[in-house]
């Protein structure tokens, strides 16, 4: 009896075409080390920065756009310093080795945040993209594909792009010759993933489901000109509705902290509106019918104090109280809305999941007691509207340069020559 074919996997970049998994292992097994933060890593995100920001695609898509900034030389460079930094008189940082990443579907973006993090830190890499294209996926597989194509030898052999179907067998061959996992997606991709085995010295980064919100100071907005009310809006349009708030760090409620924030809610949101037809956003019939239900069931199971829908990209439902409120939600432009007394009210609201806090109108004091108070509860990050969407290396309470890197000691006999 035949021994059976090895799993294959179909190679998109550097070399595309079909490819056994033990071969694309060697391969990649066989690709020269690096060293973090070298001048041929750093050209090769340079050379990708500026082919995001030309491609003709970006002009429609700004999360390209975004990619595209995050990528350029002044941002590596800024976490080249704050990669050294992470380095003592006891200790060095090293690459991993090769890191496997598995970005969700419907963010596209993600498999180049992550790589390019790993890229720069020393790793090689082995990055599966979706099967399910987009406009945005197929940019970002070109643009990708045609930087690799470009960069120096080393990083050509040691980073991979490959598609598949979910195939068990397949995703169990690759994570058997890995030192990292990268994982994004839903609570039941990560279960499943996390039950593949890998080596017992491989490290696993898993991002499942979460939830973020918003929080604004009533006071704060009635204190804004005309042009920063509008400029506000359009932050939350951008926080909000450019993965359709499918999004992690998407905003799903805004809370307003201070009397009359109900009616500061109903005006920011006829602006957020305003820009979503200005933008030429609207949700289709599905996603519009699919709201409505849900409103309809949250009127009937929530405390709901009215339902506010300026237009049919934006569904606000306004509460009495956010107290217990189930983290189902249907994305497309539906808001959730509570006013509260005081930012401490917002602490018995906060669920683990909670991931991402958008604030406007408050100190940085302030802020830093807010973070310190939650004591693990949940939120990893506070940024201010507009700044939801944009990636760090900070990331569900995780430090990725480290977390992507072996941190290896180093002591010396101060007693001998």
């Amino acid at each position: 009896m035949s021994a059976a074919a090895p799993p294959t996997v179909q190679r998109l970049a550097p070399e595309p075409g079909p490819v056994a998994v033990p071969t694309l292992l060697r391969d990649l097994a066989e690709a020269p080390d690096g060293r973090p933060f070298d001048a041929d890593r750093q050209a090769l995100c340079a050379d990708l920065s500026a082919r995001l920001l030309d491609h003709p695609a970006a002009r429609r898509f700004p999360e390209l756009v975004a990619l595209g900034w995050w990528l350029r030389p002044a941002e590596v460079t800024r976490l080249a310093r704050a990669f050294a930094a992470l380095e003592d008189e006891r200790s060095v940082l090293c690459p991993r080795g090769l890191a496997l990443h598995l970005p969700p579907a419907n963010v596209d973006t993600l498999s180049v945040h992550s790589w390019a993090l790993s890229l720069l830190v020393g790793n090689r890499n082995l990055v599966r993209l979706s099967s399910r294209r987009s406009p945005v996926s197929d940019a970002v597989s070109e643009v990708l594909s045609a930087a690799l194509a470009a960069a120096a030898p080393a990083l050509r052999a040691g980073n991979q792009l490959v598609s598949y179907p979910h195939d068990a067998a397949v995703t169990a061959a690759l994570c058997a010759g890995i030192d990292a996992r990268v994982v994004w997606g839903g609570d039941a991709t990560v279960a499943a993933l996390r039950a593949v085995p890998m080596p017992a010295t491989a490290v696993d980064l898993s991002f499942g489901d979460r939830w973020s919100l918003a929080v604004a100071r009533a006071g704060a907005w009635r204190d804004l000109s005309e042009e920063a009310r509008d400029q506000l809006a359009q932050r939350l349009f951008n926080d909000a509705y450019w993965f359709d708030q499918q999004a992690c760090a998407s905003p799903r409620m805004l809370a307003w902290v201070g009397a009359g924030g109900h009616e500061c809610g109903r005006e920011l949101f006829t602006r957020v509106a305003a820009h979503a037809r200005a933008r030429g956003w609207q949700p289709d019939a599905a996603t519009s019918l699919q709201k409505l239900e849900f409103a309809a069931r949250a009127v009937l199971d929530a405390e709901v104090r009215a339902l506010f829908r300026p237009d049919p990209a934006v569904t606000v439902i306004e509460l009495h109280h956010a107290r217990g409120l189930s983290r189902a939600h249907e994305g497309g432009g539906l808001f959730y809305q509570v006013e509260l007394p005081d930012l401490e009210a917002l602490l018995p609201l906060v669920q683990r999941r909670d991931q991402t806090l958008v604030a406007f109108g408050f100190s940085d004091p302030e802020l830093r007691a807010l973070a310190r108070s939650l004591g693990g509860r949940g939120i990893d990050r506070i940024v201010p509207f507009g700044q939801a969407l944009a990636f760090h290396r900070y990331w569900d309470g995780l430090d990725l340069l480290q977390a992507l890197s072996r941190r290896v000691g180093v002591q010396t006999d101060p007693g001998l020559p």
